[in-house]
């Protein structure tokens, strides 16, 4: 029988990311009222202004980012959306290939040799959980928010050495 859990977790928002937003409304509008002071034109005015609207728009659409996480028989795939329409696989592993899975705490993995990060963490910090794996030859960590039933059926199909404080 197959088993497939799937879910989706939203990016948390940190303070960068909402003064990016306010930075690119602040510098669109100042945009707009320059293009009011140099417009010969109030064709082109209009134009200009719907075109930066427009930009303003897509990008901070674009700013909005969610996680999936769906586990098929032993394997984990993530990937990335990005405003709502646009998917991009983050990564792709078998479970049973894991070195180590557990809470995360950045003490307890300081001076592990890691190679490369992945974050696909989600909302809060008190829920994320770690894996350590070989992805392309490098020692490398994911950091990501599993529900219960997830986290479930991924420690299922793992080696039991691999499994820490969970």
């Amino acid at each position: 029988m197959d088993t497939f859990v799937e879910q989706i977790v939203k990016k948390r928002v940190r303070t960068v990311d909402i003064i990016l937003k306010y930075g690119v409304v602040f510098f669109g509008v100042l945009l707009i009222l320059l293009l009011c002071l140099f417009a010969a034109f109030y064709n082109m005015l209009l134009f200009a202004a719907a075109g930066v609207g427009y930009i303003i728009y897509f990008t901070i659409k674009n700013m909005n980012i969610e996680f999936e996480y769906a586990y098929t028989n032993g394997t984990l795939d993530i990937d990335k959306i990005i405003g709502k329409r646009k998917r991009r696989n983050v990564v792709s592993l078998e479970c049973r290939d894991v070195q180590e899975f557990g809470r995360h705490s950045p003490a307890l993995l300081a001076n592990r040799g890691i190679q490369s990060v992945i974050n696909a963490c989600g909302y809060t910090d008190n829920d994320d959980y770690y894996v350590i794996f070989i992805n392309g030859g490098k020692k490398t960590l994911l950091l990501f928010t599993p529900d219960e039933r997830m986290q479930k059926n991924v420690v299922k199909t793992m080696n039991k050495v691999a499994i820490k404080n969970v």
